[in-house]
C-alpha cells in the first residue's frame, strides 16, 4: 500500500487512512507525506498548493523506475485501460 498524504483541506482524511493502514497493512504500507519535504521559500500557508507537485515529482521520479524495474514493463505497457476494452 501506497498513501499519499497532502497539506490540503485532506489531511485529516489522509490521516484517518494512516491509522487503519498501520493497524491493518503496516508490513505493506508506505507513506509518501509532502510535510517531510523542505520547501525553502515557500510560506507554510502556501505549501498546500504544492502538493501536487511534490506527489508527482515522487511517483514519476521514484516509484515509477522502480516498478519498471521490477516488473520489466514499461509505464505504457502497464496502462492497460488505454490498451484493451474492460
Amino acid at each position: 500500500m501506497i498513501l499519499l498524504k497532502g497539506e490540503d483541506k485532506a489531511r485529516s482524511l489522509d490521516e484517518r487512512v494512516e491509522r487503519f493502514l498501520k493497524k491493518y497493512a503496516y508490513e505493506k504500507l508506505t507513506v509518501i507525506d509532502t510535510k517531510e519535504y523542505d520547501l525553502p521559500g515557500i510560506d507554510t500557508r502556501f505549501r498546500a498548493y504544492f502538493t501536487p507537485v511534490i506527489l508527482n515529482l515522487c511517483l514519476v521520479e521514484s516509484l515509477t523506475p522502480a516498478m519498471q524495474a521490477k516488473t520489466g514493463l514499461s509505464q505504457k505497457t502497464r496502462r492497460y485501460y488505454g490498451v484493451v476494452d474492460y
